[in-house]
């Protein structure tokens, strides 16, 4: 009888948070071999605790908290943060990246590959506590505002119809001697995907990224090009990345890709992904 009550209390513990907000577990790991002038075995992992709550008249609480992980660190901090939304929009607080590195030049990658990049970061690329605020959407547009505990400030506009997407973003440094401006515009049309993106500071470091991708199927190919790099990374214009990924299942898939560079050190890898 003891162990039959202790059982039901215990279920009735574990039980009860499902009560309050929905917990989820997500992430994906790449397994990568390659070559970057000598053989290379990786892996990195992404692994994402999320929590929601239906607080009522339209608000909703919710959390991410992301473990990022690869050979040499095994589990370090990633974005950790709380939303509140709503009919006012949201209020974000927490360690995040900033909105240039999350949403815009993040944006300058095509492949699949989690080792080969050719994303350009200029400015102070800020992982910080923050807070964010960002407006309800109207007629396809939404403001972002944010500010960071080292003093960095930035704001975006972003706006968004049918397959067309495009985003404004600027940040400034703690001193104010920093400034970096960055955009994007994307288009989808079916299975075929472009973009631009540009990214550029007050130091003089600007570069444009052009790429694309196109599905066949279960075959997906992909080309990225930095163009016009200027200041300290202009050693990388004409950088390009090409790849070929192809899904084996709805979250795995297998991939081959190529980074080309200038200086004459080019990376190729195969991998495997799978998300959970």
């Amino acid at each position: 009888m003891k162990k039959t009550i202790i059982a039901a209390a215990m279920a009735a513990a574990v039980a009860a948070p499902a009560a309050f907000a929905d917990v989820s577990i997500s992430g994906n790991i790449f397994a990568e071999s390659g070559d970057n002038n000598g053989e290379q075995d990786e892996v990195f992992t992404d692994v994402f605790f999320k929590a929601s709550e239906d607080l009522g008249n339209g608000m909703k609480a919710s959390t991410v908290i992301q473990l990022v992980g690869d050979n040499a660190t095994g589990a370090a901090g990633g974005n950790r943060h709380v939303t509140l939304s709503g009919d006012f929009g949201s209020i974000q607080m927490g360690r995040m990246e900033s909105y240039i590195e999350q949403s815009v030049n993040a944006l300058m990658a095509t492949d699949p590959a989690h080792t080969i990049s050719i994303e350009q970061s200029v400015g102070e690329g800020t992982m910080d506590q923050g807070r964010r605020y960002t407006t309800p959407t109207m007629a396809g547009a939404k403001v972002v505002v944010e500010s960071f505990a080292a003093g960095e400030t930035g704001a975006a506009i972003v706006y968004s119809n049918g397959g067309l997407s495009a985003q404004y973003a600027v940040e400034s440094g703690a001193t104010n001697t920093e400034e970096v401006a960055s955009y994007s515009v994307q288009y989808k049309m079916g299975d075929m995907m472009a973009r631009v993106v540009n990214t550029e500071d007050d130091a003089g470091d600007e570069a444009t990224f052009v790429g694309g991708t196109y599905t066949m199927g279960a075959n997906t190919l992909g080309l990225g090009v930095i163009t016009d790099a200027k200041g300290t990374i202009a050693a990388n214009d004409g950088d390009y990345t090409v790849s070929l990924s192809h899904s084996m299942s709805k979250n795995t898939s297998v991939y081959f890709a190529h980074m080309n560079n200038d200086d004459g050190d080019d990376e190729t890898v195969v991998g495997i992904r799978q998300n959970f």
